[in-house]
């Protein structure tokens, strides 16, 4: 049997961007939410204490948005891995304050 949902609401999704993310990390969550996007309508939101991260060497990623005064709105929050090593504490303050 298969279950059923509501495909006119539409979820709100925050992806916390931060450095030192594991690229896999960010890219295997964000593959399986597009795959379900036919049968659920959702919003992706990328969040973070920084408008752009530099990401893997030349790469970068821009179009984050600051990071909202609470979450009440969002429905799901993805907070993909760090490098332990690439990790930025004075970044990690910024998202938890």
């Amino acid at each position: 049997m298969q279950g059923s949902c509501d495909k006119t609401r539409v979820w709100r999704i925050a992806i916390l961007m931060i450095p030192g993310q594991v690229p896999l990390d960010l890219i295997g969550p964000w593959q399986v939410l597009r795959s379900a996007a036919s049968e659920v309508s959702f919003q992706i939101d990328y969040i973070g204490p920084q408008p752009q991260l530099d990401w893997l060497g030349p790469l970068a990623l821009s179009g984050i948005s600051p990071l909202p005064d609470d979450l009440h709105q969002v429905d799901l929050l993805l907070v993909p891995g760090q490098y332990r090593a690439a990790i930025e504490p004075d970044a990690q303050r910024r998202t938890v304050d």
